[in-house]
Order: C-alpha cells, then structure tokens, then sequence
C-alpha cells in the first residue's frame, strides 16, 4: 500500500455514497475516501437529514460509487440520474489517488475530482 500525502484534499467537498461493497473492500474504501479528505457514506440522498427518528445524520452525496455495471437498474443508479449526481466506478477513486502521488502532480490528466465536485 502506498501512502496518502498529508494533508490531502483532492476530494474536499465531495461526500461519496457507496453500493456494491462490504467488507474488507468496503473498510479499505471509506479508508481511502477520507484520508483523501473526502467523506463517505452508506445512505444516497439529495439533501442533507438532520434530527430524524430512524436515520442517522447524513449529508447530500456528491457522486455515487459502485464497481459492478448491473448498477444501471439500480434504485440508487436511477435516483443519481434524476438527482444529476455522478455515478463513478471505483476506478475514478483509485486515480483520483494516483493523481496524488508527487510523480503524477504535474501531470494530471483526464477527470480530476475537485473538478467534479
């Protein structure tokens, strides 16, 4: 495993649902979300819960993250379209690591994250 440079904000502002994960994979994952000082969480929604009976507080995501392509039919597939969220497959989360690593800095292609959020 390669360290994460400190501090990193590559997905400042993002919060990022996930669906398709568990486990270890899933640890490893909200792991590698914050310490790109990003947020994750397991609830998809489009706008802030705060004070509800039955759900923890949660923010609105930013982009929803999956790894399999039956997540086209999908509940949460079909509310990211209609909420205009993007659904990203982990690829984009494992570049978006690359993309901090001091020998990619200057070089940053293809989509970024911060340009996402």
């Amino acid at each position: 495993p390669r360290p994460v440079p400190s501090p990193c904000t590559v997905l400042k502002g993002c919060v990022i649902c996930y669906t398709q994960f568990s486990g270890f994979e899933l640890a490893h994952l909200v792991k590698l979300v914050e310490a790109l000082g990003g947020v994750c969480q397991g609830t998809f929604t489009q706008k802030p819960i705060k004070n509800h009976k039955k759900m923890p507080d949660c923010l609105a995501c930013t982009h929803l993250l999956y790894k399999r392509k039956e997540l086209e039919s999908s509940s949460k597939r079909k509310a990211a379209m209609k909420w205009k969220i993007p659904a990203v497959k982990v690829d984009w989360l494992y570049k978006c690591f690359g993309d901090t690593l001091p020998s990619r800095q200057s070089a940053l292609r293809g989509f970024r994250a911060q340009e996402a959020c």
